[in-house]
């Protein structure tokens, strides 16, 4: 499984490799994308509780021997790597950064591979066979 994550402290993403790993999922590589500045309107009401994740993705791949790639995730690497590697799973932790292009490379394995996307964005997660709400 491949699962594209945040290259900085990030609770969901934490909370994902955990999960995988409490659950006997290996990770074959974690796509680690760094901060970006979003071109999205700020809420100015808080909605969320604030939290602060203690351990930095590296830090855990590092611990679990888990390959760590740091990249844009809509860069042609990431996508050559993606065409190279076929991944059986394609996670996909947050999906605000990722561009329709990619989005549109991992739907194109619909049908041969398990794709797993977690989105709050429906455009995403529209051409989903299953959709879970949580």
């Amino acid at each position: 499984m491949i699962l594209f994550s945040y290259n900085f402290k990030h609770k969901k993403t934490s909370d994902f490799i955990f999960h995988c790993l409490v659950n006997d999922i290996k990770i074959d590589l974690i796509i680690a994308e760094n901060k970006k500045i979003l071109n999205i309107q700020s809420n100015p009401f808080r909605t969320k509780v604030k939290n602060h994740p203690l351990l930095h993705p590296k830090d855990i791949s590092d611990s679990l021997n888990i390959p760590y790639m740091i990249a844009d995730h809509n860069s042609s690497e990431v996508i050559n790597h993606l065409k190279d590697l076929k991944p059986e799973i394609g996670m996909i932790s947050g999906a605000r950064v990722l561009s329709k292009k990619l989005i549109n490379n991992i739907v194109q394995l619909k049908g041969e591979k398990t794709i797993i996307l977690i989105s709050h964005k429906m455009s995403i997660i529209e051409r989903c066979d299953k959709i879970i709400k949580l």
